[in-house]
């Protein structure tokens, strides 16, 4: 479990781990699990890209991540991620949107690093990893996505208001009356 009492980045997210091996996926959803997030698996890339496809309608109803193995059968995890951002692309899924896919791999060389990000993966975790690995890479990708980071920028953006909005004084419109925007306006000690 969780040994801190601030909630993870990764606590709520829903995570599709890909692989064929059962311990494999039995270590991560495991792994993940401690960090409070939700986890389905798929034993090959199109089980995967068949319950991508099913949640891409759904409102909201997406992956946060999806753990892709690259060597698979009936469908490898470099083909299962090109139909996955062929998908996207379909739909019109913006970049800044687009599934975060983790390609968890046995790949050391530099060439089987780039076949991971050639076929749309957005990064690569090597194998064996542990949790603490494993949970930076995942904290890296979510946080920028994360509802209490979008909730704490609008907050900050509400601290401070733009110049426009630090006027004291009523000034009429064309109309002749005020304007609607002092009563929005906090007054200050001296200013009226």
């Amino acid at each position: 479990r969780r040994s801190s009492n601030t909630p993870s980045v990764l606590s709520g997210a829903v995570v599709l781990v890909v692989d064929d091996d059962n311990g494999q996926r039995l270590m991560v959803r495991s792994m993940l699990q401690q960090e409070n997030c939700v986890i389905e698996t798929a034993e090959n890339g199109a089980e995967a890209v068949k319950l991508i496809e099913a949640r891409m309608g759904l409102l909201g109803g997406m992956y946060d991540a999806v753990m892709m193995d690259g060597c698979m059968p009936v469908m490898d995890g470099w083909e299962a991620c090109a139909k996955i951002r062929e998908m996207e692309k379909d739909a019109g899924v913006p970049a800044e949107r687009a599934l975060i896919i983790v390609g968890a791999t046995g790949a050391t060389s530099k060439e089987e690093e780039e076949r991971c990000f050639s076929s749309g993966m957005s990064l690569v975790v090597t194998k064996p990893f542990n949790k603490k690995q494993l949970v930076a890479k995942l904290q890296e990708v979510l946080e920028p996505r994360h509802p209490l980071a979008v909730r704490e920028s609008a907050a900050a953006a509400r601290r401070t208001p733009p110049p426009s909005s630090r006027l004291n004084k009523a000034k009429p419109n064309t109309c002749g009356r005020l304007s609607p925007h002092r009563s929005l306006v906090p007054q200050t000690a001296g200013s009226g």
